[in-house]
């Protein structure tokens, strides 16, 4: 057996006593050590909000180290720290760390970089109720040692911040976001816009949403609100399709003078992400090409690539002049498309649009199709037929017929009535800007020899969405792919009215532009 001091020996019945003297060294200094047991050099910067544990040590007379068990302290500005030396940082300046054992002792000099400032990553947002944002506050000098910050609302029934700087909208309104750094009280503040989005307030087809754009405004049409909704399709409505898209035509054409507006900001060779377009514009079909705007004629002498560059354009326009973050739909290998030349036709005609992008786009040409000839309840001139099993007679949304132009009346050929006021050509009259009528037996010229204003015939000349000149005035490009090309629709003022027909469907390659080709843009509900 064993004790502290003596050591016991038995054999049989005898048993042997003896003293033990176990000598150690007297202790004569202490030591701080780092995490890992090794010595401290300089004055270490410790992360704020951390927990660091300490280690020491104790020396004898001849240099050998010997465990022990201080005494721990630490000067309030580091925090606190246990019996055991973990020190939990809280830090309001620099500061030491203490050991003491008997009469032997140690100090470790902590030291602390004070805040001089703080940034925040975004100086204005602009959100919608419900949407989120995500700030980034960023303490200087980079190394400070309290980065600790606290966030708030000056308005907490606008927006709300919380404690890691995401910001909710909560209703429409104005808000200042400030960040505080707990040491020396440096802030920072960020704007916030809380504002609904007019496309999301759009709820029935035909609601117009107004949009203005530094000094030029056009306005956006809701055309679909439902999930799914099938619609004839053809010249002779024997097909179908169901749209399934929510989506806002244009009003009208894309005019000259918001084409160019928004070329020569993209073009801007000291912009950021510069566009390149293949062509200018010209206004309407006789003007200048890259002359200023005089009037609102639609734009023309671009190609399919130039308009679907410039969709992408306009949105960034639109987030630029707005303050808000809309993906641009065209990408090619994921990066957004700016350029319509030639050098970039490879992207451009290998565009990829995106599905949850909610920027400005060319229509499909079912989107069109199904703009052109929506008429609602009205059931003047509507497909009754029963097609593909649907009875549209009973359909309580009304299809205008696909050899009609676009809010006509009656179809594009409709020769009753007295020379020279045909039946047809005064429906096509009211609604389309085109060149010859058909009077029965041949075709006569109806005098029109240009592009007009986009809203020339006032508002009877809309279809009942509102859109004014689906039919005639230029041709529209869409965005569908057909062998090596594109989908243009509508027909153009110097085609015969044949060409007016909602449900006739043309074609031409993506790096064609001429007088008589144009486009509108649409955008994702």
């Amino acid at each position: 057996t064993t004790s502290a001091d003596k050591l016991s020996v038995g054999f049989g019945t005898e048993t042997k006593t003896a003293d033990i003297n176990v000598y150690a060294g007297e202790i004569t200094s202490i030591e701080i050590l780092d995490t890992n047991g090794l010595q401290i050099n300089g004055n270490p910067v410790i992360a704020n909000g951390t927990n660091y544990e300490f280690d020491a040590v104790g020396y004898d007379d001849y240099g050998n180290k010997i465990a022990i068990l201080p005494v721990w302290s630490a000067d309030a500005t580091l925090g606190t720290i246990s019996s055991d030396g973990i020190l939990t940082t809280n830090f309001t300046g620099a500061g030491k760390v203490y050991i003491n054992l008997g009469s032997n002792n140690d100090e470790q000099i902590i030291d602390y970089k004070a805040v001089t400032g703080v940034t925040i990553d975004s100086t204005t947002i602009k959100i919608q109720p419900g949407e989120t944002k995500q700030l980034t506050a960023t303490v200087l000098p980079i190394d400070a040692t309290n980065k600790n910050v606290t966030w708030i609302s000056s308005n907490t029934s606008i927006a709300t911040v919380s404690q890691t700087g995401l910001v909710t909208g909560i209703a429409d309104g104005n808000a200042t976001i400030t960040v505080t750094t707990s040491d020396q009280g440096r802030t920072a503040v960020c704007s916030a816009n809380i504002v609904t989005d007019p496309f999301l307030a759009a709820i029935n087809p035909g609601d117009k949403v107004p949009v203005t754009l530094g000094t030029v405004s056009f306005n956006m049409i809701y055309a679909n609100n439902a999930a799914s909704v099938t619609f004839p399709t053809g010249i002779a409505d024997a097909a179908t399709y169901a749209m399934t898209t929510k989506f806002f035509m244009g009003e009208t054409e894309v005019t000259y003078e918001l084409w160019k507006t928004v070329y020569d900001w993209a073009t801007d060779a000291a912009r950021t992400n510069r566009y390149y377009f293949a062509n200018q514009g010209r206004e309407g079909n006789d003007g200048t090409v890259g002359a200023a705007a005089t009037n609102q004629e639609p734009v023309t002498t671009i190609n399919w690539r130039d308009a679907m560059v410039w969709c992408n354009a306009l949105t960034e326009y639109y987030n630029d002049k707005n303050g808000t973050n809309i993906a641009c739909v065209y990408t090619y290998s994921g990066a957004v498309i700016r350029d319509s030349r030639d050098t970039n036709a490879t992207a451009c005609d290998g565009a990829v649009a995106g599905t949850t992008a909610k920027g400005f786009r060319l229509p499909t040409s079912m989107e069109w199709e199904y703009a052109a000839r929506f008429r609602g309840t009205d059931a003047t001139n509507v497909v009754t037929a029963t097609v593909s099993g649907i009875n549209f007679s009973t359909m309580t949304t009304k299809w205008t017929k696909g050899n009609s132009a676009s809010g006509a009346t009656t179809y594009y050929n409709d020769a009753t009535g007295t020379s020279p006021n045909f039946a047809g050509k005064l429906a096509n009259d009211k609604v389309a800007v085109y060149n010859s009528y058909w009077n029965g037996a041949s075709w006569t010229t109806n005098g029109t020899s240009s592009t007009a204003a986009v809203m020339s015939k006032g508002a009877a000349g809309a279809n009942t969405l509102g859109l004014y000149y689906m039919s005639g005035n230029v041709y529209e490009w869409c965005f569908d792919l057909s062998g090596s090309y594109r989908v243009v629709r509508g027909g153009s003022f110097n085609n015969y009215a044949n060409l007016l027909q909602v449900g006739i469907v043309n074609f031409n390659y993506p790096d064609y532009e001429y007088d008589f080709i144009g486009f509108r843009f649409a955008r994702t509900q």
